[in-house]
């Protein structure tokens, strides 16, 4: 019997990083929010895909509640989307809470699944 193979989430809002993820550290399993077997990198679909990461707070919660054996998150810290897709925060300066919505993230994770490695 082989070894599991680690699985990582990317949680980002752009697909940059996934794809140099997906092209560099395929040794990984990958946390999706699509139903298609991987891997994406695979995939006739992955062109214009946006199933293979999550792009903020809600769609990690999705992709983690989808994927429970999850082994590390790759977190990016800026996030470029709208108000209404940021956690909520005390911090009133829009572009400062997109600047730091991935400590948001962080602490949402943080609170949901203390056990869970976030890089």
């Amino acid at each position: 019997m082989s070894a599991r193979r680690p699985k990582l989430l990317i949680v980002d809002d752009g697909d940059r990083y996934v794809e140099l993820g997906h092209a560099l550290l395929r040794d990984y399993d990958y946390a999706t929010r699509c139903d298609l077997p991987g891997p994406c990198w695979t995939c006739e679909r992955r062109p214009g895909c946006t199933l293979t990461h999550a792009h903020d707070a809600g769609e990690t919660d999705e992709a983690l509640a989808k994927n429970r054996d999850v082994d590390v998150v790759l977190l990016d810290v800026a996030f470029d989307v709208p108000v209404e897709r940021l956690l909520p925060s005390s911090e009133k300066n829009l572009e400062r809470r997109q600047r730091l919505q991935g400590i948001e993230i962080l602490g949402h994770l943080r609170r949901s699944r203390a056990d869970l490695p976030v890089i």
